[in-house]
């Protein structure tokens, strides 16, 4: 299996920002189910850029690897946080860690999205490997109904012929449940809808446990591997 493209230069902007140190609101409301046991939990973190999740939560984990693939990133992730955050250069397409290793693996700031839609499979499917019976996934996701209520048209004013045949597209689109737009971050952002996203963790063996929308652009998943630990 061939290594991840190396993304492109707007999403290494996106992810090296110097503000993105904290949660979103829906992000932590998910999370605090373990605010309790972050000492007992042997933590995944994917796609942790400069390191942001690694002060949110990760200072407070019994065990913390941290898996970034671009990296300038992991340098940064690692000054940043002082050396104190174990952080691997890896692919999380294919992750150089054994099977059943950990209680929890994190995917936070949409940052599955910006693979393309088979490589984010596979990275739900590692997330799957890695984790012990029991364990859990915990990711967010650009919400493909927010998008197309963002794409109707208001009352002042007419869509372009252009952004008809976006609308168009996307309503088409939408009966496959993900659609991949080619914005300004990447070469490609994944959409999907909510059922989409369920039968997805469910073929995977997942059982989801929880889900929080914001209101606007993204969805936060917590979902359990079956099993006893």
């Amino acid at each position: 299996m061939s290594r991840t493209a190396e993304p492109p230069a707007a999403v290494k902007r996106s992810f090296a920002g110097p503000d993105r140190w904290d949660l979103d609101d829906h992000e932590r409301a998910l999370l605090e189910p373990f605010a309790d046991r972050w000492t007992q939990l042997r933590v995944l973190d994917l796609g942790v850029g400069t390191g942001r999740t690694w002060f949110a939560f990760g200072w407070r984990a019994g065990r913390y690897v941290g898996v970034e693939l671009i990296p300038e990133l992991a340098r940064r992730a690692v000054e940043r946080t002082q050396g104190r955050a174990t952080v691997l250069v890896a692919d999380a397409a294919q992750l150089p860690l054994p099977d059943s290793g950990f209680d929890l693996v994190c995917f936070s700031f949409n940052g599955l999205d910006y693979a393309d839609p088979r490589t984010r499979a596979r990275i739900l499917q590692e997330a799957a490997r890695v984790l012990r019976p029991g364990g859990y996934l915990y990711f967010t996701t650009h919400s493909l109904e927010w998008l197309l209520a963002r794409s109707v048209p208001d009352r002042r004013g007419e869509l372009s012929e252009i952004e008809r045949q976006r609308l168009a597209q996307l309503r088409a689109d939408r009966s496959a449940g993900m659609v991949v737009l080619h914005d300004d971050v990447g070469n490609g952002t994944c959409y999907v809808t909510h059922d989409w996203e369920l039968g997805e963790l469910r073929a995977l063996g997942f059982l989801v446990t929880d889900v929080h929308d914001n209101n606007s652009s993204s969805r936060a998943y917590l979902a359990q591997t079956p099993g006893l630990p």
